[in-house]
């Protein structure tokens, strides 16, 4: 009955895609399709951050019903905290957990929005959320006011121009018919041939011809693969291409490692 499609997806990594095909089919009117909130990723508050000096805790925090009733929340287990962290022996580990877990938010949301920005039938989204709140902490804030996550590392996946990764479609011949094949894109063995697509989501408002670079480097060192390619065609607002394929040979090693791929698209002379 709308003139938009609006969806509030929260789903675990390895359905996601799943989800986005299910609810794109390609017969029903074209129509804007947004996300009006979804990527909450709820991070672990340290009950001991929230105590005054006097070790009191606020009252949405407190085990009192006549203080801090459940009332219309849907969520009510804060009161629970401490007394189920003393009881599993993590009431000192606070500060190391709630720094794993915004660590896991932030992976969580890096791969949900850079996934979400390769399909150009999506038109927007709004994260959830801002701020923690006393029912939930999926906020860019806590409860202090302080960041979670790392700027830069975050406007990569989330700014105007984002740069994507994309991989080979396989299919695998099963009992005498295809079958899509996907693979492992995270982990290689030494000496396997890598092909990632280099793409660029563009909502920015700088238009003209398209570069993309790229390098790839081990444990810091210098960059052992390296490209570059001006692209056949000029990016304007709006846009979803593929720039560049990084390929390159897996190199040998020792032990397993991490590799760092590195891109960046130039637009119109802007990075």
């Amino acid at each position: 009955f709308a003139d938009f499609y609006d969806y509030h997806f929260y789903s675990e990594l390895h359905f996601f895609r799943a989800l986005l095909d299910e609810f794109a089919p390609r017969w029903r009117p074209e129509q804007p399709w947004l996300f009006g909130e979804f990527c909450d990723a709820d991070t672990f508050r340290d009950v001991r951050r929230l105590c005054d000096p006097q070790g009191e805790l606020p009252w949405w925090a407190r085990a009192d019903g006549a203080v801090n009733p459940q009332g219309a929340r849907w969520q009510y287990d804060l009161p629970e905290h401490g007394a189920r962290l003393r009881a599993a022996g993590l009431w000192e580990r606070g500060a190391e957990l709630a720094r794993i877990s915004a660590q896991q938010a932030a992976q969580y949301r890096k791969f949900v929005l850079e996934l979400t920005r390769t399909y150009r039938e999506i038109s927007g989204y709004a994260v959830a959320g801002e701020a923690d709140t006393p029912i939930s902490t999926a906020g860019m804030w806590d409860d202090a006011g302080r960041l979670k996550f790392d700027p830069a590392g975050f406007r990569a996946s989330n700014a105007d121009t984002v740069v994507l990764l994309g991989w080979d479609r396989r299919r695998a011949w099963v009992a005498g018919g295809d079958r899509p094949a996907p693979w492992d894109t995270f982990a290689y063995n030494a000496g396997e041939r890598v092909r990632a697509h280099v793409l660029v989501s563009h909502y920015g408002a700088d238009s003209g011809p398209a570069r993309a670079a790229w390098s790839v480097t081990v444990a810091d060192g210098m960059p052992f693969a390296a490209g570059e390619r001006m692209a056949a065609f000029a990016v304007t607002p709006g846009a979803l291409r593929e720039l560049a394929v990084a390929e390159f040979l897996v190199p040998d090693v020792d032990a397993p490692c991490q590799a760092v791929l590195r891109a960046v698209a130039e637009i119109g002379g802007q990075p």
